[in-house]
């Protein structure tokens, strides 16, 4: 038990950097090097990384072969009612508080992630 435990650890870890590097990627890719207003980059950048996360913790981290507690469409309701609330503060936060930080835009979300991720250990 103890084995697969782990297992499931370091697959959980690695989901998380990848989505979180494929958010930062979007977002910033779609900002800096396309110029596309920072909020609607965002919100591209959050609804890729919400698909990548559901579908591999579904499908690679708490995979089982005697199925889910939870059926698809129940667990994709509560996943994205917390998704939506998630993404609000950020919208949030990258709106209000750049200009009185004196930062740029971009430098908010990593450090979202990265402050709430450290708030949980």
């Amino acid at each position: 038990m103890h084995t697969t435990l782990g297992k499931r650890g370091i697959r959980f870890a690695l989901a998380g950097a990848a989505v979180a590097l494929l958010y930062l990627l979007v977002t910033t890719g779609l900002h800096d090097a396309l110029s596309v207003p920072f909020q609607v980059a965002l919100l591209c950048g959050f609804a890729t990384a919400v698909a990548a996360h559901s579908t591999l913790q579904r499908t690679f981290v708490w995979t089982h072969p005697a199925g889910y507690a939870l059926s698809a469409h129940h667990q994709a309701g509560r996943y994205l009612a917390v998704a939506a609330l998630r993404y609000s503060a950020t919208a949030a936060a990258t709106a209000l508080l750049p200009g009185p930080l004196g930062i740029g835009v971009t430098f908010i979300p990593p450090n979202l992630v990265i402050g709430l991720t450290l708030e949980r250990l």
